[in-house]
């Protein structure tokens, strides 16, 4: 399959899940890291909630539905969700100056979620192409 009609393919794939979420309210508190298989990333740690599960949830049901040959990789099972602050532009060895940073720092907000993206990467962004949005 070429990669316009995966693209296309993709797409209407996520326009149409079925996803019985309502609009939720989400609470962001204090910051973490990790590394990732690329680089270390500083966060801003989501807290989990009953919506945010089963929003997850339904979006993984709905794709191993449509998408039954490809295998669903245990990392996105294992969902950690967060909203990253510094990914590969945070170079190694300045990681340990802007953790001393984070480590400690206190931060809390809360938004509302009505909907949630379809992103696509052009190599230097994210980008949306889609959005579906809540009941």
């Amino acid at each position: 399959m070429n990669s316009s009609r995966r693209y296309e393919q993709t797409v209407r794939w996520f326009e149409n899940m079925q996803i019985t979420v309502p609009s939720f309210k989400q609470e962001l508190r204090d910051f973490a890291a990790f590394y990732n298989r690329r680089s270390l990333v500083v966060f801003v740690k989501p807290v989990m909630n009953i919506w945010l599960d089963r929003l997850q949830k339904q979006v993984l049901i709905n794709f191993g539905e449509t998408y039954s040959h490809e295998n669903i990789l245990q990392q996105e099972l294992d969902f950690k969700p967060h909203m990253t602050i510094a990914y590969r532009d945070l170079k190694p060895n300045l990681f340990k100056e802007a953790w001393k940073e984070y480590e400690t720092k206190k931060y809390a907000a809360t938004f509302d979620v009505h909907n949630f993206h379809l992103l696509q990467h052009n190599s230097k962004a994210w980008n949306i192409i889609s959005t579906y949005n809540l009941r």
